[in-house]
């Protein structure tokens, strides 16, 4: 179950309650680089194209393909996250999850701790994501949020 835990840290992708903007768009758009972190060891890094209707997405919370998301708490606003819910994989396991971060229109920065049981075990751990504007373009092959 750990493992699976470090995929949620992927990246905001699908989150069901998103943060709402007013004016103009909090972070740049574009070519997105994020390099996750799971219990201070370096994880993966992943490329996102992220484009304007993806910012709330992309500031909401941690998600991915293999996780159902909801956010009940969650806000993006004058450079600050914070994100309250819980993730459900397809076999129904629950993992909750809270978190904070900032944010500059070029940078982001999201730690989240989450906890979850197996076979009655409390399994708790704490990830990061640490996200960097690249480009205003987007290479065709790059993963988009939709």
């Amino acid at each position: 179950m750990i493992p699976r835990l470090s995929l949620l840290f992927a990246l905001a992708a699908l989150g069901a309650a998103f943060p709402a903007f007013a004016g103009d768009t909090p972070i740049e758009t574009g070519y997105w680089e994020a390099q996750t972190s799971w219990l201070g060891l370096s994880g993966s890094t992943e490329h996102w194209c992220v484009k304007p209707k993806d910012v709330a997405k992309f500031l909401a919370g941690p998600s991915n393909h293999i996780y159902h998301c909801t956010y009940p708490v969650s806000t993006a606003s004058a450079g600050a996250i914070h994100f309250e819910g819980a993730c459900v994989d397809k076999h129904g396991q629950e993992i909750k999850l809270r978190g904070d971060g900032q944010y500059t229109p070029t940078t982001m920065h999201m730690t989240a701790s989450g906890s979850t049981s197996l076979l009655g075990l409390a399994i708790e751990g704490q990830a990061s994501v640490d996200a960097r504007f690249v480009s205003a373009s987007c290479p065709a092959d790059a993963r988009n949020f939709s």
